[in-house]
């Protein structure tokens, strides 16, 4: 809910740069897939 009022791109980049910091925070490989769906309305 956060990242709404940014364009599509832009909430693409805050998602990848939150899932980057996540992972250099916690030591962790991704180990599993993600995938994220948005839709224009």
């Amino acid at each position: 809910m956060s990242i709404q009022e940014f364009s599509m791109p832009e909430q693409s980049d805050k998602l990848y740069e939150e899932i980057e910091q996540w992972r250099e925070e916690n030591n962790e490989d991704q180990t599993d897939d993600i995938l994220v769906i948005g839709i224009r309305i």
